[in-house]
Order: structure tokens, then sequence, then C-alpha cells
């Protein structure tokens, strides 16, 4: 590798330290990748396009460091002690604990939204002050703070209106009816319609024209 670095850096207008570089080169490759023997000519796209994602982000020193859990802040507050990795029985036990701790674990919460806050404007700033990023760095800090504005700023929901029912419209027939609400009741409902029906059908032109204009006046 060192040869065809050098051979490289010939080829270069600008001072390049060959052994800085060849560092630097290996250590975002062995992040990049999981794979021991890799060629060099397989190796550089797949260090580039580690290098233009959001998972690099972290290796710029300026980028804002990774927000802790409410759990993390239980621990670190209460100087918690634990051995190997956080799991199992611990986290059972530690769960328990603060579900009986309302008011530590009400305060990791104010903690964690205050650092939320915080991290807000620095992501802001990081982006800002580094116009180079790829678009997916950029998008992914974006929607980063975009997530956090909904966290520490949510909507308010607005209630909705009721919606009216509309206005029933009044006919004859229904006025009709109504004058006969306590006529045939000893009848099933499908009946009393058809009883109600043909009484209606048999109503003198005169009287039917007094309810239409009744129900004209209505609507």
């Amino acid at each position: 590798m060192e040869r065809v670095v050098a051979d490289w850096i010939k080829t270069q207008d600008e001072l390049i330290d060959a052994r800085c570089f060849i560092t630097d080169y290996r250590k975002y490759l062995k992040q990049a990748v999981r794979f021991r023997n890799y060629q060099l000519t397989h190796a550089s796209p797949s260090l580039i396009a580690y290098l233009g994602s959001d998972k690099a982000l972290p290796e710029f020193s300026s980028y804002p460091d990774r927000l802790q859990t409410k759990v993390q802040l239980y621990i670190k507050r209460n100087n918690i002690e634990f051995k190997g990795s956080i799991g199992g029985k611990f986290m059972k036990d530690l769960h328990s604990r603060m579900q009986n701790d309302k008011e530590g674990t009400r305060e990791c919460e104010e903690e964690l939204q205050e650092l939320k806050t915080q991290l807000m404007p620095n992501l802001q700033e990081f982006l800002d002050s580094h116009p180079n990023l790829t678009d997916e760095q950029k998008k992914h800090i974006s929607a980063k703070i975009a997530a956090l504005e909904r966290q520490c700023n949510p909507k308010t929901p607005t209630p909705k209106t009721p919606k009216k029912k509309g206005k029933e419209v009044v006919t004859a027939y229904s006025l009709f009816c109504k004058s006969k609400n306590d006529k045939y009741r000893d009848l099933s409902e499908v009946e009393r319609e058809k009883k109600l029906a043909k009484k209606f059908a048999k109503l003198p032109d005169e009287t039917r024209d007094m309810l239409e204009g009744l129900a004209l006046g209505m609507n």
C-alpha cells in the first residue's frame, strides 16, 4: 500500500504526508468495512461511501456528542455501578427502581429535555459551518433537528369543531305523520308506515296544499 500511495502522491499538486495519509486511510477503512483482506481497488469506493454517509459524522471533532438516554442519565445521577453489559436482571431491577422513584425519573426527563434543547442549535451550527457535507449527511442532520424540534415543542392539538347536523327537511308527509303520532301504535313500524302512507294519499287536495305550504315555510 505504501508504494501505491507514494506513486499517487507524486501525481498531486499539493504536499501530502504519506505516513499520515496511510494512517488515516487505514483508520477509516477499518470502520467502513469488516473485512481484513481487502483489495485497494475495492477499498477506496467503500471508504468514500462511508465518509459520505451519516455514520462518518461522529468522526468530526466538532460534531455534537450523542444524547444520553433517560436510563443513562439516571445511572449517572445516582452513581449506580454495574458490571459487564447493561441488560437482563440489571435492567429489570433498574426499571423497577425508576418506576418507584417518580421524582428522580422526572428530574432525568427534565434534564434530557434540556439537553435536547441545547443540541438543536449545536447541530445547526455544525451544519452551517460545514458546507461541504454530502447531501446524505445534510439531510440526516436536518431530519435530526426537525425531530428534536417536534419533541421539544410539541404542537397543541386543535380541538375539532363538531360538525353541525344537516337541518331536517320538512315535508307535507312528515307534518302529516307528526299529526298522527299517537295513531296506529299497535301496528309494527312497517305496517304503520304503510297505513300512514295510504291515509296521506287519500287526503283532500286542500289539506295537502295546506300541509305543503306549512312545510315550505319551515324549510
